[in-house]
């Protein structure tokens, strides 16, 4: 079952009606499950969120911090505000006048906007799946891609990587090939015994595929080679989701691989609220 997690302020009381939040039993096709936000928290560890509910109120101003920070580092994220109740007027219960942004003025109005989103909006937010062993590299693609219109999920072993991919709906994948335990054609089989058409982008100083028939024969859509530039693997992914959105079938490897760079991606950020 799909996993969605909803951020909320921890200063704020969740309402009993947001809280008990539940689908009928015959339609769930989602477990819903809560988590604080911190006021530390960095623009890259929004990731985890797929929805943010938060209360708007007169006597404390840090909810509409929030919603302009997520405005800034994570547009993509859809936000429920909770506004005094009636205050949308009568018989107004949902109100949308900024895109991903949704005004409800009563709880029992959860219900039907969070279901709405999930059917809707999330559907459109692509995952992607990083999968290395080094640490450090998995937490340079997090950095990086901050920014980036995708839901970033990351996996230090191919064990890994298989149990997010049964949980979560992964649009991609990232993945190196010497691992311990499953190196990364290992990892690939695997994932083609679940899903023949899912993108796989190869990341990684191995230098045995070296042409377009090795690729073919990996069944590979891509490949960029270590060290890497961000804006190209960037770019990358872009391509190959955006061909997954109109409905193209698994693309073809890419053609004139040549050797990147490195670039150092940002490691903190200063605005936060």
């Amino acid at each position: 079952m799909k996993s969605v997690t909803i951020g909320y302020l921890a200063f704020q009381d969740l309402p009993d009606a947001v809280r008990r939040f539940n689908r009928n039993a015959a339609e769930t096709t989602f477990e819903v499950r809560f988590k604080p936000l911190s006021k530390l928290m960095e623009a890259n560890e929004l990731v985890q969120y797929d929805v943010v509910f938060v209360r708007m109120q007169t006597h404390r101003w840090e909810w509409l911090e929030v919603l302009l920070f997520l405005n800034r580092t994570a547009a993509h994220i859809p936000v429920i505000v909770m506004t005094p109740s009636g205050s949308l007027g009568h018989r107004r219960r949902i109100l949308q006048t900024v895109p991903g942004v949704f005004f409800i003025d009563t709880p029992d109005a959860f219900d039907e906007t969070l279901t709405g989103v999930i059917d809707s909006p999330l559907k459109r937010i692509k995952q992607v799946l990083f999968v290395d062993d080094d640490e450090n590299v998995l937490n340079g693609y997090k950095h990086a891609l901050f920014r980036s219109p995708w839901k970033i999920h990351t996996a230090s072993s191919a064990r890994k990587a298989l149990e997010i991919l049964s949980t979560e709906s992964i649009s991609l994948i990232v993945t190196d090939i010497k691992m311990p335990e499953m190196h990364g054609f290992e990892l690939i089989e695997e994932i083609r015994k679940i899903d023949t058409s899912l993108p796989v982008i190869v990341c990684s100083g191995y230098h045995g595929l070296k042409s377009e028939a090795d690729l073919y024969f990996h069944n590979i859509a891509g490949f960029v080679e270590k060290p890497v530039e961000m804006p190209v693997l960037a770019a990358k992914i872009n391509h190959r989701t955006h061909d997954a959105d109109i409905g193209g079938s698994r693309p073809g490897p890419t053609r004139g691989f040549r050797r990147i760079r490195r670039r150092t991606p940002e490691s903190t950020l200063e605005n936060r609220f």
